[in-house]
């Protein structure tokens, strides 16, 4: 939560500060459960095409996701939670 917190990335700051990342969620799975799960969901408006895709998960959208953890600056943060996307379509 800390690095989330801290975070000094611009677009995640600008994400934040506009309510284009509508959510962040954290599930607790217990100790030695393996990485915890961050659930970060983003306004429809402004979500990359990957993320609006529906049970048709391949390796391109995968690839598309990791870059898009990088350009969050959430690449340390994935390394010790398994961080996901959704969409807010409200």
């Amino acid at each position: 939560m800390e690095a989330l917190v801290s975070n000094k990335n611009a677009l995640w700051v600008k994400y934040v500060k506009n309510n284009t990342i509508s959510q962040v969620r954290f599930k607790y799975r217990g100790v030695g459960s393996g990485l915890q799960p961050i659930r970060v969901v983003v306004k429809e408006d402004y979500a990359p095409p990957w993320m609006k895709v529906a049970l048709d998960i391949n390796s391109r959208v995968e690839a598309e996701r990791a870059e898009y953890v990088g350009q969050l600056g959430l690449s340390e943060v994935n390394k010790a939670a398994a961080i996901s996307f959704g969409v807010d379509y409200s």
